[in-house]
């Protein structure tokens, strides 16, 4: 809320005008200016306080009923493990890997991560 008092006194001394649609507002360097944005801004924080503890409250029912939370654990299988014999042909080459990714249309850091646990690149 501080932060937001904070930036709005800088973009006031800047002479920036700040027009709030939904009130149809436009803030000064006023009272009742000060009191709508404060107004807004605990408004918000409550808001956001709120959907944290319905979020935490929500996941804790979750985990009490047995619901494993988290990431699912993937398989240990890869789209690019069709392509093994080629990235190994490629890395044999000296392509290097990002190439390789470029080459096989894949995003470098998924080519390294493939890379890394089949234990294709050498030290």
């Amino acid at each position: 809320m501080l932060e937001v008092f904070k930036v709005i006194s800088i973009l006031l001394r800047k002479n920036v005008q700040i027009h709030v649609i939904k009130g149809n507002t436009v803030l000064k360097d006023d009272i009742q200016s000060k009191v709508f944005t404060f107004a807004f801004s605990l408004g918000s924080e409550i808001e956001r306080d709120l959907i944290s503890q319905r979020t935490k409250e929500a996941l804790a029912a979750k985990k009490s009923n047995g619901v494993k939370l988290g990431m699912k654990t993937g398989s240990k299988s890869c789209k690019l493990d069709i392509h093994l014999k080629v990235i190994k042909s490629f890395i044999d080459k000296k392509v290097s890997v990002t190439s390789i990714a470029k080459i096989l249309n894949v995003p470098q850091p998924t080519m390294y991560y493939f890379c890394k646990t089949r234990n294709l690149l050498s030290a």
